[in-house]
């Protein structure tokens, strides 16, 4: 998307925008303010594993999600 089209649609300056991507965050932190990914190379494992190696995991993730939706409450 073109930066005023992401501007337009994340326009609430209260909202926490946090983006979530199983690869890369370059190009993210135009938009968000938190950016969670894969920044390394990858490992060599079964998907579950490789996953669960970089905190790809359901209870991993909402914990994460939740200590930054929750600190420093704006």
């Amino acid at each position: 998307l073109p930066k005023n089209t992401q501007t337009s649609i994340l326009q609430n300056p209260r909202q926490k925008v946090i983006s979530l991507e199983a690869l890369s965050t370059f190009g993210w932190s135009v938009v968000a303010e938190t950016t969670i990914g894969i920044d390394t190379f990858g490992v060599s494992a079964p998907g579950p594993q490789a996953m669960a190696h970089f905190g790809f995991e359901q209870n991993a993730l909402t914990e994460r999600l939740f200590a930054i939706i929750t600190a420093n409450n704006r």
